[in-house]
């Protein structure tokens, strides 16, 4: 009986030390079995991104991608077009099949429904369960009929496709609308802004790239 008992405590043990060892950190355990939706995956900051998510957290399901559509190349040379940088060469060294995670969705954040197929938009809300949105254009100087219907109007259809996700976790949104740079003293907190979002967005549908130019700040 003795060394029945002591073998099961000893199995215990083992299985304990087992369970422990394969648990993750609790990041890791977040993005478990998780499907990501990635905006903004082909840029600089997106691809160190992607490589980060795809090394440290391998229990990743997949992570789609939304891209532009480009006649010349289709979805699956983009991607390999993607993977041949060099930030993931550390990725190929010791997972070589992490390419199968990811899905290349073709769309434009400017646009509505973000410019998916219906379909694409289904699956979307049907398997996402974490949003990551980064894609806008960064430019100071970009024209206002460009970056409002992009960093406005995308940043409301990725809420919009959120509520819409049966199993949604998480939205997360990357921007430098958060620093506030008009203002000389700066709190942790949301600022009211002067327009609304549709404010903005109906306001410039009926001017012409005249007086949007012309309102700009100089």
């Amino acid at each position: 009986m003795e060394g029945e008992t002591g073998l099961s405590q000893e199995s215990g043990v083992m299985a304990t030390e087992h369970i422990t060892f394969s648990k993750g950190t609790d990041l890791q355990e977040f993005y478990r079995n998780c499907n990501l939706f990635v905006t903004g995956g082909t840029g600089f900051i997106g691809k160190i991104l992607i490589e980060k998510l795809l090394r440290s957290c391998p229990g990743i399901h997949k992570i789609y991608m939304i891209i532009r559509p480009k006649r010349s190349k289709s979805p699956e040379e983009r991607k390999e077009e993607l993977i041949k940088c060099s930030v993931f060469d550390v990725l190929k060294a010791t997972n070589p099949d992490f390419h199968q995670k990811l899905v290349m969705v073709p769309g434009d954040i400017s646009l509505p429904k973000l410019g998916l197929s219906p379909s694409d938009y289904e699956m979307l809300t049907q398997q996402v369960n974490i949003i990551l949105h980064l894609a806008a254009t960064v430019k100071f100087d970009e024209k206002i009929n460009i970056a409002v219907p992009m960093n406005i109007g995308g940043t409301k259809e990725i809420i919009d496709l959120g509520r819409a996700c049966v199993n949604l976790k998480s939205i997360v949104y990357l921007s430098t609308a958060y620093s506030n740079c008009n203002r000389k003293d700066i709190e942790e907190c949301f600022y009211d802004t002067p327009l609304k979002d549709d404010g903005v967005i109906n306001f410039l549908a009926t001017v012409d790239e005249a007086v949007m130019e012309a309102i700009k700040p100089k």
